[in-house]
C-alpha cells in the first residue's frame, strides 16, 4: 500500500511580515498607520477568547506580544476574520460594536496586506472580502442617507452645478497665486476643488494620496498608487481601481489580471495650477528617486500635511481638508465631497 502524501505546509505569514510589506507600500503614513492597527487587534480577538479581549496594552506593546504570531490561516479562513470584524470586536471606549465605517476600515486593511506581493489569498477570498466591504459601504451610505436625492446638498439647495461652476471660476479670475503664504493656500484650495469641478466627482480615496511623476512610470512601479504624471506638455491623472485579480493556471503558474487604471488627461487649466504649485512649493519628482529610496518606501505627496511634502492623507482627513478649501472658494458653511456629487449634473 503506497504511503499517504502529506499536505503542503502551508505558508508563514507573520504580523510582523504584515507590518514590513505595509510600511514597504506607498501610501499615505497615516492609512498605513490605521490599517496596521486594524491588523494588530484583529490578531489580538483572534488569540483571545470571547470575554479575555479586554487588555490594557497599547497598541505597540500589542504588536510586541504578537509580533511572530502566523496570522496567515486567520486571514485566508475568511469567515473566521468576517465574523471576528462585524461581530465580535468593540468599541475600546464604550464595550460596544464598533461602528460600520470601522467595519469597512478593518476589511480595507485586510485587502492591503493582501495586495500583490503581500500574503497570498485565492481569487475567491479576494471577492467574498471585496463583496463584504461593499456591503458594508452601501449599508453605511443607505444610513447616513446619502442616496438620497439632494441629500449632500440639502443645506444649500441654490447650489446647482451652474453655480459651483461660475463661482469657482470668478475665484480663480479674482484670486491671488503668488508665491506667498495666501497665494500657495489659494493654489492648494483651487487644485482641491478643481479635480471634482474639471472632471465627473470622484472617491475621495483617488485624490488623498496623490503623488507627482515628470514622467509615467511602469506598470510594476504604478500597482497600490494614485498619480499625477508628466507627457510632454500635458499632465495626466492614473488611479488605481485596487482591483488586482489573481488567476490560478495549472498547479504553480500564476497569472495576475488586472482591470484598466482609470487615467485622463488633465482640463489645461487645472494641469496650469498643478504645475505652478508643484513648482513653487518644491513638489519632489517621484521619477527621480534612486533606487534605494524607492526600496526605501520613500513617498512624497502633492496635498501633504508637513512642508517636506511626506506625509499623505488618509481618506477622512482629506475630506476634511476638502471641506475646508470648498468654504475658502464659495463662502459657504457644511459644504463637503457629497454636495459636490449630489450637485452634478
Amino acid at each position: 500500500m503506497p504511503p499517504k502524501r502529506k499536505s503542503k505546509k502551508s505558508e508563514v505569514f507573520t504580523l510582523q511580515q504584515a507590518k514590513d510589506y505595509l510600511y514597504s507600500r506607498n501610501h499615505a503614513e497615516a492609512s498605513k498607520s490605521l490599517w496596521m492597527n486594524c491588523i494588530i487587534t484583529l490578531t489580538h480577538y483572534y488569540k483571545t477568547i470571547d470575554g479575555s479581549h479586554v487588555t490594557t496594552l497599547t497598541k505597540a506593546e500589542q504588536f510586541e506580544k504578537y509580533k511572530d504570531v502566523d496570522i496567515q490561516p486567520l486571514i485566508t479562513d475568511t469567515d473566521k476574520t468576517i465574523d471576528i470584524i462585524m461581530n465580535r470586536i468593540e468599541n475600546s471606549t464604550n464595550g460596544k460594536d464598533i461602528a460600520l465605517e470601522t467595519k469597512k476600515t478593518y476589511i480595507a486593511s485586510v485587502q492591503r496586506i493582501t495586495d500583490p506581493g503581500g500574503l497570498k489569498l485565492t481569487k475567491e477570498a479576494h471577492e467574498i472580502y471585496q463583496k463584504k466591504f461593499d456591503e458594508i459601504a452601501k449599508e453605511s451610505a443607505d444610513i447616513r442617507n446619502l442616496n438620497a436625492p439632494k441629500a449632500g446638498n440639502a443645506k444649500h439647495p441654490d447650489f446647482t452645478w451652474i453655480t459651483i461652476v461660475t463661482e469657482y471660476n470668478q475665484f480663480l479670475a479674482e484670486a491671488s497665486f503668488t508665491n506667498t503664504k495666501v497665494g500657495k493656500k489659494n493654489l492648494r484650495a483651487a487644485i482641491g476643488v478643481g479635480f471634482y469641478v474639471f472632471m465627473r466627482p470622484r472617491r475621495v480615496q483617488d485624490f488623498a494620496s496623490l503623488m507627482y511623476y515628470s514622467k509615467r512610470p511602469s506598470d510594476r512601479e504604478l500597482e497600490g498608487i494614485n498619480i499625477i504624471y508628466g507627457d510632454g506638455d500635458k499632465l495626466f491623472m492614473s488611479i488605481d481601481k485596487f482591483k488586482t485579480r489573481f488567476r490560478t493556471t495549472g498547479r504553480t503558474n500564476k497569472k495576475k489580471e488586472v482591470l484598466p487604471r482609470f487615467e485622463k488627461e488633465l482640463n489645461p487649466r487645472l494641469a496650469e495650477l498643478l504645475k505652478d504649485y508643484i513648482k513653487k512649493d518644491n513638489i519632489p519628482d517621484m521619477s527621480k528617486l534612486t533606487t534605494t529610496q524607492k526600496r526605501a518606501g520613500v513617498a512624497y505627496y502633492i496635498l501633504s500635511k508637513d512642508e517636506e511634502h511626506k506625509e499623505g492623507y488618509d481618506d477622512n482627513s482629506y475630506s476634511k481638508l476638502l471641506s475646508g478649501f470648498m468654504k475658502h472658494i464659495f463662502k459657504r458653511n457644511g459644504l463637503s465631497v457629497n454636495t459636490m456629487r449630489h450637485s452634478y449634473n
